[in-house]
């Protein structure tokens, strides 16, 4: 695999060579981003994948919310199925369908129904369109774009940029032979640089730290569920190693891992027969982000015991700095 990535690197320095042209050409206002007349605040990262940017997508709307603010939240909706340029969900609507807005979203909707409805979600291949019309129409009082640091086309009052620890070969190159969208330097564009502290290791020269915390473990009916000794576990996200870590801290031993890659449609049939011979006594563990899509499967629930673990954020460090920024996004609505 290391010689493959070698391989590819003048595909990467291409790549590189057009991602710092068209910066430039932003820098120095050649090319110009669209400013909405709503406050936008933007979650990103340089890393393709894995860095946290739906939990902290969802912090900030929770916060907006919590606060009696209109709520916009515009994703992309990777691999959803809808020929739809833009899909629109508004928080007074009883359910979401995971399909046509993709499982991210999905999930975004489900924890923020807990709080309030008063938001809107727009899942959309374009986010300036979807930040456009869901400005024109429902005139919120913030906007969050989900993965949104490259997407320079909108402008954005608050740019808050996920990062972790860049170590391995392939963080250290761009895309196609390493993981980087971004070099580190494009950090400098950044409000504030929110470093995930998956590993309990500070990164320096970060304005905010957080790492994730265990809520639970839940079944499907909302239950928290005790659990004890072994367990499996079945993920589908960029990287699991945080999953399976806090699922360690709670004392749990992993029998078997079942990975697929990230936003893999499940597909029951699939599962019960990757499952063949495990014991069904024992419990199958997943993210919250996999269990939205395994809720439409009820034949998987009669076979198996299947929760997901809730997770949540907790600030380690610069918390009263991001919360400065939020609150001078209030005062500007």
């Amino acid at each position: 695999m290391k010689y493959l990535r070698l391989l590819l690197l003048p595909f990467s320095l291409v790549f590189w060579l057009i991602v710092s042209i068209r910066n430039k050409f932003y820098d120095w206002g050649i090319l110009k981003s669209e400013k909405l007349n709503v406050p936008v605040v933007s979650v990103g990262n340089i890393i393709a994948g894995g860095s946290g940017k739906t939990p902290f997508t969802i912090y900030l709307a929770e916060h907006f919310l919590k606060n009696n603010l209109k709520v916009a939240v515009v994703s992309r909706g990777y691999k959803r199925v809808s020929k739809e340029n833009t899909e629109i969900l508004e928080g007074k609507s009883p359910s979401a369908d995971i399909e046509k807005i993709g499982d991210e979203p999905y999930l975004i909707f489900s924890r923020l129904k807990n709080i309030s409805d008063n938001f809107i979600l727009a899942s959309g291949k374009s986010k300036l369109s979807s930040a456009e019309l869901i400005s024109e129409k429902y005139k919120p009082d913030i906007i969050i774009i989900d993965d949104g640091f490259q997407h320079r086309k909108l402008n954005r009052d608050l740019d808050l940029v996920l990062t972790g620890r860049i170590e391995k070969f392939e963080n250290k190159f761009l895309i196609p032979a390493g993981n980087l969208r971004e070099t580190k330097s494009a950090l400098k564009r950044a409000s504030l640089v929110v470093y995930n502290n998956k590993s309990d290791l500070f990164e320096p020269k970060a304005d905010v730290y957080f790492k994730y915390i265990s809520k639970g473990y839940f079944d499907k009916d909302g239950n928290c569920i005790k659990l004890t000794n072994a367990v499996y576990t079945l993920s589908a996200i960029a990287n699991p190693h945080s999953f399976y870590s806090l699922i360690n801290r709670d004392k749990l031993n992993i029998l078997r891992k079942f990975e697929f890659p990230d936003h893999h449609a499940y597909d029951s049939a699939e599962l019960i027969k990757l499952f063949t011979g495990i014991d069904k006594g024992k419990t199958i563990v997943t993210t919250e982000k996999d269990f939205v899509k395994l809720k439409n499967s009820p034949e998987l629930f009669k076979e198996y015991k299947i929760v997901f673990l809730k997770i949540d954020i907790a600030f380690t460090k610069g918390e009263k700095i991001l919360q400065s920024k939020l609150n001078a996004l209030h005062n500007k609505n």
